[in-house]
């Protein structure tokens, strides 16, 4: 049985390893970047998973940097993997998880019962988190903050854009990121999983505008469509861009080019 399990394991790595080398996801997103980063930018990707954001995100910014930041073991042996070959510059590896401060914390994959990582599905551990009634790999990391990067790598390139998605972790991410915030204004692309009112409550306080994601899907091709929320409150997708009131311009080209009238 353990011999199955490890063969199923490491088919499962090779597929994965491929999508992540041949497979290019998120494209209905790429000229919406377009709008949001400038050349020399600093861009965040919290939960990089095996790059996918990654990859656009390195030749959005050819002469600024990218910050792949992505905790789990197994994640990261296919991240790696696909820098090395696709020959992706400018991006830094970051291998700790985001939160509200500088620490350790347990990070949690689910496993089917076939003994294969439930890819994508990482989260970190906390006591607010039923526990799982699926088999788990726990993995000890080390936690860093937003904050912190920022005060290393926000020296030479602008802090533009932070994508996360860490399966419920985005409020912690958050609460360690108030003084780039306040620094750089920097927009958010965020899938919501929980504490959605603290979320759209932070980004309320701090003078964001939100977009709401319609249409948009990891394989989709069509047009992304945006709906301008009235205020941050009435968000009530699970995917959202939040862009500073500050950058009235690129909110301008962003609802010109990709708003619905209503939702």
């Amino acid at each position: 049985m353990k011999t199955l399990q490890s063969i199923r394991s490491r088919l499962a790595w090779l597929v994965h390893a491929y999508k992540a080398l041949f497979r290019h996801y998120h494209r209905q997103l790429v000229p919406l970047f377009e709008i949001i980063l400038e050349h020399d930018d600093l861009v965040m990707d919290v939960g990089a998973h095996a790059g996918q954001f990654t990859k656009i995100f390195s030749r959005l910014v050819p002469n600024g940097r990218v910050l792949a930041i992505e905790p789990s073991a197994y994640q990261l042996s296919i991240l790696r993997l696909m820098l090395f070959f696709t020959r992706t510059g400018q991006v830094d590896v970051i291998d700790k998880g985001i939160g509200r401060q500088q620490g350790t914390a347990i990070l949690q994959t689910p496993l089917k019962k076939s003994g294969v990582f439930r890819y994508g599905l990482s989260h970190i551990h906390t006591a607010s988190v039923e526990p799982s009634v699926d088999t788990v790999k726990s993995e000890q990391i080390v936690v860093t903050t937003i904050d912190a990067l920022s005060a290393q790598y926000a020296v030479d390139s602008k802090l533009s854009l932070i994508k996360a998605d860490i399966e419920g972790y985005e409020y912690e991410m958050l609460c360690g990121a108030t003084s780039s915030v306040d620094s750089y204004k920097p927009s958010f692309m965020l899938e919501i999983s929980d504490q959605r009112n603290e979320i759209l409550q932070f980004l309320s306080d701090r003078g964001y505008v939100v977009f709401d994601l319609l249409n948009y899907g990891g394989k989709r091709r069509e047009a992304l469509r945006l709906y301008q929320v009235p205020e941050p409150s009435d968000s009530t997708a699970r995917n959202i861009l939040a862009v500073h009131r500050s950058r009235q311009r690129c909110i301008e080209r962003i609802g010109a080019a990709f708003c619905s009238i209503t939702a």
